[in-house]
């Protein structure tokens, strides 16, 4: 008679899936993590010796099938969910996931791994072509070194043409033989999108640096604004900022350099302003929070979108004359909040 979703969330119940040593694997208010994470018998070891392989090079083991099912000792039913599943050095394996859902996610990403490894001689070509010049300099470091760079952006150009959930061997030929040839127009873009961002955040390194010998409350300052850095360009950049938000991320990294100047000379100011961001910065952080590790596709639209309008709302503080994207105040950004918090 009372819908469990008109509830507001500290009045559901909250679920915590544990592993066996206490780590906590996955927590929410959506009862279907118990679903998403309920596994009627493990895959026996068997099954995972015969069909998971590691190391692959190319697509030289057939056709792949949704779904593996049988019983274990005893009648206890398994089921398994065959995916490609790329590592961090791009290393790719064939692996029996126990739930579809993981096996989902991971298997584009893995044939676009796959294809880098079987297109070896075109991908070289084009780590070249994506080389960073000097507007990378300082800013290497912060991403692992200039080849991690390379790495990663060679990595988002095969992921932005290879990244599809094909499961045959003559499909996947099909997609390399019709996407290879853009390999290079595609790399260009990349190129010229990624360019102003990393002279940008290369900026923004430099101001960082005229505040690295600062003690007491203004060392506090440069820490925070390290932290707001980290959040424009992580260590993983550019793997999951969208390609059409660059233009944007360049000029958001811009007012950054210039919040970064004006609070070496009036750090009283920076704080002020700096304690309003963070109240917003925060919650998005208690909304990621309760949607869990796996929110809805709906849900995490809405949560990205609350990201950019809480950097460009920053923009409006501490660096009015660059203008934002978009109209954005405290008022847009409270009602985008409580359409989150509406939101399944």
């Amino acid at each position: 008679a009372w819908s469990e979703a008109a509830l507001p969330d500290p009045l559901r119940l909250r679920i915590a899936i544990l592993a066996a040593d206490g780590r906590e694997l996955a927590s929410g208010r959506d009862p279907g993590l118990l679903r998403a994470h309920a596994a009627p018998g493990g895959i026996p070891g068997e099954v995972r010796r015969r069909h998971e392989r590691r190391g692959l090079e190319r697509w030289d083991f057939g056709d792949l099938p949704e779904a593996l099912t049988g019983a274990g000792p005893g009648g206890q039913p398994w089921a398994a969910f065959p995916a490609l599943a790329a590592d961090e050095a791009g290393g790719v394996s064939l692996v029996l996931f126990a739930r579809r859902e993981a096996a989902e996610e991971a298997h584009p990403a893995g044939v676009a791994a796959l294809a880098a490894r079987q297109a070896r001689r075109e991908v070289a070509f084009l780590r070249r072509a994506l080389k960073p010049g000097d507007e990378a300099r300082a800013l290497a470091p912060h991403l692992g070194g200039a080849a991690r760079l390379e790495e990663r952006l060679a990595a988002r150009v095969m992921h932005e043409l290879f990244a599809v959930p094909v499961r045959r061997q003559r499909e996947f030929e099909a997609l390399l033989a019709a996407r290879l040839p853009g390999l290079p127009t595609e790399g260009l873009r990349l190129a010229e999108a990624v360019r102003p961002v990393l002279a940008a955040a290369e900026a923004v390194r430099r101001e960082m640096a005229a505040l690295s010998g600062l003690r007491g409350p203004a060392a506090a300052i440069a820490r925070d604004l390290e932290g707001e850095f980290a959040r424009l360009v992580p260590r993983d950049f550019p793997a999951q900022i969208p390609l059409p938000r660059f233009p944007d991320l360049a000029r958001l990294l811009r007012a950054l350099a210039l919040r970064i100047r004006r609070a070496a000379i009036d750090p009283e100011k920076e704080r002020l302003r700096a304690r309003e961001a963070a109240a917003w910065t925060a919650r998005l952080e208690e909304l990621k929070r309760r949607a869990g590790p796996r929110p809805s596709a709906a849900k995490g639209r809405l949560l990205e979108e609350l990201f950019w309008m809480i950097e460009e709302y920053k923009v409006s503080l501490f660096a009015q004359e660059l203008k934002t994207a978009f109209p954005v105040s405290a008022k847009r950004l409270e009602a985008k909040v409580r359409e989150i918090e509406e939101s399944t």
